[in-house]
């Protein structure tokens, strides 16, 4: 097919079959999940657009399940397959414990899908459920419904900790059989965490050099972890209060609070998927440059950064509540700038590696470009939103969804599509079989997913709220003009939807020959 791909690169070592299986597996249900919640958005398109499907109440449910199908449904498989599979790939071992990787799948996917039935039951608070709305519904929800979405939240914060501790102890353990970084495996505790988030690239050349840097996908993987890790108690603190606030009427949570703990974790949570792509990004663009990194310190110089400022920007959500100490805000506009540097030193390495190269465009690599672009745009509109003076303006408008779709859809979920065009060798020993079908799916998603998060930018721009079911409104005249861009998304929408066919077609045609390859099972 002359498509690029991981098998014509390396392989020198075989992953385990078990962990291949894992791997494939999550990222087909993280696809699943990704189809499921777009047609939620497509719904909610098609009722802003003037064509009503649903009622207002059955819009905020769709408003929930979307984004939690999204950060949670998509990103938490996928993050899981790739960060299983390739740190078996780069350090050239296996898992810390399969069963417990198997595990932490089971209770996040159970959980979640626990969430969807919550919100089923009604629950509409938006996947962020910012205080004190859960609990005032006007009778949109019971309690019931309540109870069962921060519960079944709980489990999927237990079973990405089950998660990061097989992940990591897969990249620290020293008593593992086999790896390819025998002297990373003989320093101290400390130096394999220096380098393991890229702190060795700010170290004199002298300690630089008996070092052994560990493979930049590596980083990303244990970057995004610990990143999400550190956060993810904030959250679990927040929903158990919320649990004994409905048993304990009495009990209430002050709503300031509650939001500083959500957002600790609440914004940290999409960058999970996002660092292990960025490690991705520089391991795929030197592969289709046919080149090497300008620099493997510069090229890990962000990662110290990027872990820092994951955290640390997390305020710029509640710039506009008042009683937010100054300090705080601040601090958040300053991490809002770091990552941006972080991020554009990123993109800077990878523009030197493809510049003037005989760059081999094929499926994967227009997917990844694409992506990369995505991230640009979004990671400028997030600027501004993270500056206070901006976001006075631009707070709780269809800017800030104009810049988490440019990062999210065009971005993240662009690339994620070329990872698994990539790797798909590598997981099952078999590509997509139409090159074609490929394309048409590239061309369908980038058009969509850049035209949608386009008119969302102008919606933004035009003043026009976001998380309202009603945005245009007889009784002020002014917002007849957001009809036309919200009939304009509507149609990129469909784009994006109906282009997803030909590739779900092609994975559909993949699996099956799988299944008559070995009579009904899998052959990996």
């Amino acid at each position: 097919m002359g498509e690029e791909t991981a098998v014509s690169v390396e392989s020198k070592w075989e992953v385990p079959a078990n962990i291949r299986r894992l791997s494939f597996a999550l990222i087909v249900i993280s696809f699943i999940n990704f189809i499921i919640a777009g047609s939620f958005a497509l719904l909610m398109r098609t009722d802003q657009a003037g064509v009503p499907a649903t009622t207002a109440q059955v819009f905020y449910q769709l408003l929930t399940a979307h984004g939690l199908g999204m950060f949670v449904g998509w990103q938490f498989p996928f993050a899981y397959g790739i960060s299983f599979f390739l740190l078996a790939y780069f350090l050239k071992r296996p898992l810390y414990s399969y069963r417990m990787a198997l595990a932490a799948s089971v209770i996040t996917m159970f959980s979640f899908y626990a969430m969807l039935v919550s919100i089923g039951m009604g629950f509409a608070a938006g996947w962020y459920y910012l205080y004190p709305l859960p609990f005032y519904s006007a009778n949109a929800w019971t309690a019931a419904s309540t109870a069962l979405f921060l519960a079944s939240a709980l489990g999927t914060e237990v079973g990405f900790i089950v998660f990061a501790y097989v992940a990591l102890r897969t990249v620290y353990s020293t008593k593992m059989p086999g790896s390819s970084q025998q002297r990373f495996y003989t320093q101290s505790s400390l130096y394999r965490f220096i380098q393991s988030i890229g702190l060795d690239a700010y170290m004199p050349t002298s300690t630089w050099n008996k070092l052994e840097p560990l493979p930049i996908p590596v980083i990303g993987v244990v970057v995004a972890t610990i990143v999400l890790l550190f956060s993810t108690p904030s959250v679990m603190i927040e929903q158990i209060l919320g649990l004994y606030q409905i048993t304990a009427p009495p009990f209430d949570v002050n709503a300031l609070l509650a939001k500083n703990l959500f957002w600790l974790y609440g914004h940290p949570i999409v960058y999970f998927a996002f660092f292990m792509v960025i490690g991705l990004y520089y391991y795929l663009m030197t592969t289709f440059a046919n080149r090497a990194l300008p620099s493997e310190r510069w090229a890990r110089v962000p990662w110290p950064l990027l872990l820092v400022s994951g955290v640390g920007v997390y305020s710029h959500h509640l710039y506009m509540d008042v009683n937010q100490p100054v300090w705080i805000n601040l601090f958040s506009q300053s991490m809002s700038y770091l990552i941006g540097f972080a991020s554009g030193l990123t993109v800077f390495t990878l523009v030197a590696v493809m510049w003037r190269s005989k760059f081999r465009w094929s499926t994967p690599s227009m997917f990844i470009v694409a992506s990369i672009a995505g991230w640009i745009i979004g990671g400028f509109i997030g600027e501004e939103a993270g500056t206070v003076a901006f976001d006075v303006y631009q707070h709780n408008t269809y800017v800030i969804v104009a810049h988490f779709h440019f990062n999210a859809l065009a971005g993240v979920m662009m690339a994620s599509f070329g990872i698994l065009y990539f790797l798909l060798p590598l997981l099952i020993h078999r590509d997509f079989p139409s090159k074609v079908l490929g394309r048409i799916h590239f061309w369908a998603s980038f058009i969509g997913s850049f035209g949608m998060s386009t008119c969302f930018l102008v919606l933004g721009l035009l003043g026009a709220p976001r998380r309202e079911a009603n945005v245009v409104l007889q009784t002020l005249g002014f917002t007849t003009t957001y009809a036309i861009w919200l009939d304009l998304a509507l149609v990129f929408a469909l784009v994006l939807g109906i282009g997803q066919l030909p590739f779900l077609y092609n994975l559909y045609k993949v699996i099956r020959a799988q299944k008559e390859t070995a009579g009904g099972v899998p052959v990996v």
